[in-house]
């Protein structure tokens, strides 16, 4: 799927999961771009739905991690990864 806004193309897959987590909006947001390339998508779909950057969370592949294991970080530096830094910006 894709979404258009403000002339700008953001090539992604988006659900809407917000009737199955109560009263608040969920969009889950698969970028369909280069990693590199993933904040012009996640920017875009936020922009048009009123999205404050910081309600965004990440997810993102962690090559310190075993397999499996998921690790939540709030603050701190992007470690080089160049699909969080496109975000981030």
């Amino acid at each position: 799927a894709s979404c258009e806004a403000r002339g700008v193309r953001a090539k992604a897959e988006v659900w809407d999961v917000s009737e199955n987590y109560g009263a608040r909006r969920w969009l889950v947001v698969k970028p369909q771009t280069f990693m590199n390339l993933s904040g012009q998508s996640v920017g875009e779909i936020c922009r048009k739905n009123g999205i404050a950057p910081e309600r965004v969370l990440v997810l993102h592949d962690e090559l310190d991690l075993p397999l499996g294991t998921a690790r939540f970080k709030f603050s701190g530096g992007l470690a080089g990864h160049n699909g969080l830094k496109s975000v981030a910006a």
